[in-house]
Parts: structure tokens; C-alpha cells; sequence
């Protein structure tokens, strides 16, 4: 049963920014624009990701740093409004892709921030 096993807490989050039921994601997704304030210094937002058969979320995280950079993990797809979001926020000066399917977008934005 999940949350028995050491280490698995049960997913207790509201829920996700999912695509409407038939809608056909791209390997892209949607355009993200919109990112949710968790905190004072902590964003995120999703966009579909369809990889074959199946369909997933994609989630991007923003930290501001007590210097005010920010610090993005996981990139969704790079569009300048998502860009525009950002700069409001501050300075993107730290990128991480932990793993594989988590860089999908990496060189999109290791192209604009570095």
C-alpha cells in the first residue's frame, strides 16, 4: 500500500493543471504561461506532456533566492511569454534538469539563460 513502504509519503496535493479529457497533447505540450504562487518565493506550473501512449504532466519549479536570482528546475517549454513571467520575478541564473525526461527542454533554455 503506498505510503507503507519507508520513504513514500501518500500524495495529499489538490490537483493537478491537467488536460481536458480528449484533448491531444503534443510531445510539446500547451503553451505555459500562467505560473501559481506557493509561496512568496515559490512557483510552479505544468504542461501536458504526451510521450507515446502515455499521458503525463510536466512541472516546472521557481525558486527566488534570498539575492532575488532565480532558480528553475525541470524547464517545460521555453516560450518568451513564460520568459516575460520569469523577468517579472527576476533573474533566471540557475537551471537543473535531475534526470532523464526532466531536460526535454534544456537546450531551449540553456540557449536564452546562459
Amino acid at each position: 500500500m503506498e505510503g507503507d513502504r519507508p520513504g513514500c509519503v501518500p500524495r495529499t496535493a489538490g490537483p493537478r493543471n491537467r488536460s481536458p479529457p480528449g484533448d491531444e497533447a503534443t510531445p510539446r505540450g500547451d503553451i505555459v504561461t500562467d505560473l501559481t504562487s506557493l509561496s512568496p518565493n515559490l512557483w510552479v506550473t505544468e504542461e501536458p506532456l504526451k510521450l507515446g501512449p502515455a499521458r503525463l504532466n510536466h512541472r516546472i519549479t521557481v525558486v527566488r533566492l534570498s539575492d532575488g536570482r532565480l532558480w528553475v528546475h525541470s524547464p517545460v517549454a521555453y516560450t518568451d511569454e513564460l520568459s516575460a513571467a520569469l523577468a517579472e520575478l527576476g533573474d533566471v541564473t540557475d537551471l537543473v534538469a535531475p534526470s532523464i525526461f526532466h531536460d526535454l527542454h534544456w537546450n531551449q533554455w540553456r540557449g536564452q539563460y546562459t
